[in-house]
């Protein structure tokens, strides 16, 4: 089966498919008979590549003109050349970048008949969110052009595509929200549509101590922020309650983070005189999380986005101990993650100084090899190719 990934890429200096498209891509090259091909933005040598997977170089993403006039275009005329001299059995697009290829669907799709599946992981509803959360003002690009091209590609590719799968239950939701077009028919056909993101389970270790033979760690309890970090995410209320527990604990925050923010929470640490207790580590690459998961005592993630829980996953299949908060439950929250993390109740510092103590000192069951199962890229891997080989009609 020779299956054709349309990717946006990792930024530089990765210069890669972005992270969970390559890992789903690997698992896909486990399944006897794929073929799998990738085409993501950028032309220098990828920093995650395998020898199973065939990566095709476009356009970059231009900081000006955004993906769908500088890598989109250039997606379609790769798929062209593919289709033409090598052969494609099925295209998968990733969000928004198949723009064109979506736009050619529809004005071409009876002549080409190639399978098209459309995997959503964000939406343009989305970022107007996280802009109004965290009371982000978008430059005029972003919010009248970026954006709007972003909902427009949503529109095509859902009227284009033989399927569509959402990385989250609420990408589905926004997307039937903001199109007025239905995609699945009652709880059990929803279930079909969600195609959760995965872990790979060979780097994930309840035994390796990472970071703990660091000398300014030993004997320390460690706590790990791991999401986005804005105001939204609240890692600096982390930093009030660090400050409160003393200097047995350390505060790792980890993760990618707007610039303005990142320059009032190390101006907070200074302020605070804790430099020693707080380490904040900025867009790190993505299985750098590995080792802080592996170092921590305890995962704290005061307030989650309602349609983001991997960084939970990731924690539990490292065997840590998980605290969150949602401000509502999301639709189809996982059972699993309600059994084995801890849900936070509110913001207090007294509180979450009392449950920060309760998750480092008490010992806690998590079945993380279940739950290193329930989330492999394989399973993924193998849910998609369910609906491809029913897609793709024997020859």
């Amino acid at each position: 089966m020779k299956i054709v990934h349309l990717s946006y890429e990792y930024p530089s200096p990765w210069n890669s498919p972005a992270p969970f498209m390559y890992e789903f891509a690997k698992a896909q090259t486990g399944i006897s008979g794929n073929e799998i091909t990738v085409i993501r933005g950028g032309f220098k040598k990828p920093v995650l590549s395998c020898k199973d997977i065939k990566i095709y170089g476009a356009l970059s993403i231009s900081p000006i003109f955004g993906p769908f006039l500088s890598t989109s275009p250039w997606m379609l005329l790769a798929y062209l050349y593919l289709k033409i001299f090598k052969g494609v059995d099925v295209v998968v697009g990733h969000n928004h970048v198949p723009l064109f290829f979506s736009l050619y669907k529809l004005i071409f799709g009876k002549l080409d008949k190639t399978p098209y599946i459309a995997y959503f992981h964000s939406t343009s509803k989305h970022k107007k969110d996280i802009w109004r959360v965290n009371k982000e003002k978008p430059s005029f690009f972003e919010k009248n052009v970026e954006n709007r091209i972003n909902f427009i590609a949503e529109v095509l590719a859902l009227k284009t595509a033989d399927y569509v799968f959402c990385e989250t239950w609420q990408v589905l939701s926004d997307l039937e929200y903001s199109t007025k077009i239905q995609i699945a028919h009652g709880k059990e056909d929803e279930e079909k549509h969600i195609l959760f993101a995965g872990v790979d389970a060979r780097h994930y270790s309840t035994n390796f101590k990472a970071f703990k033979q660091w000398y300014f760690l030993r004997n320390k309890k460690v706590i790990f922020y791991c999401d986005y970090i804005s105001t939204y995410g609240k890692a600096g209320l982390l930093i009030d309650v660090v400050e409160r527990l003393g200097k047995d604990y350390h505060l790792f925050i980890v993760g990618d983070i707007e610039n303005s923010y990142a320059k009032e929470l190390k101006k907070k640490i200074s302020d605070m005189n804790i430099l020693d207790r707080v380490t904040l580590v900025e867009n790190p690459f993505y299985r750098e999380y590995i080792t802080y998961y592996q170092t921590c005592d305890v995962v704290v993630l005061p307030a989650v986005r309602k349609d983001s829980h991997i960084r939970i996953i990731e924690g539990l299949a490292s065997g840590k101990p998980v605290l969150y908060y949602t401000p509502k439950s999301a639709g189809g929250t996982e059972e699993l993650i309600e059994n084995n993390a801890t849900k936070l109740e509110r913001h207090d510092l007294d509180y979450l100084e009392r449950m920060i103590k309760q998750a480092v000192n008490k010992k806690h069951k998590i079945d993380s090899a279940s739950i290193k199962s329930l989330y492999s890229w394989e399973r993924r891997a193998q849910k998609m190719q369910e609906v491809i080989n029913y897609l793709v009609k024997p020859k």
